[in-house]
């Protein structure tokens, strides 16, 4: 996933899971730094401070960029009343 081109502007969200399989090694055998990849799974927390359209917009932008799975976690204190 591109940061440049997901709706978040920023490389991966919150939680993300990579399929130890899939990532790219290094020569050397590391993981390396950054790669250009979708996470298997993707979890982003949804705050007071922000829009739930953006967090669901970022998570499906994951979808469509390859990764199986998205989901909301709701920051501590914050309810479905308070979304209204």
């Amino acid at each position: 996933m591109n940061p440049e081109t997901g709706p978040s502007a920023r490389c991966l969200p919150p939680i993300a899971v990579f399929l130890w399989g899939r990532i790219p090694f290094t020569p050397d055998h590391d993981v390396p730094d950054d790669f250009d990849l979708a996470p298997a799974w993707v979890i982003e927390i949804l705050s007071a401070e922000q829009s739930p359209i953006r967090v669901i917009e970022t998570i499906l932008y994951a979808l469509r960029s390859g990764c199986s799975l998205g989901g909301i976690g709701f920051e501590s204190g914050l309810c479905d009343s308070d979304l209204v």
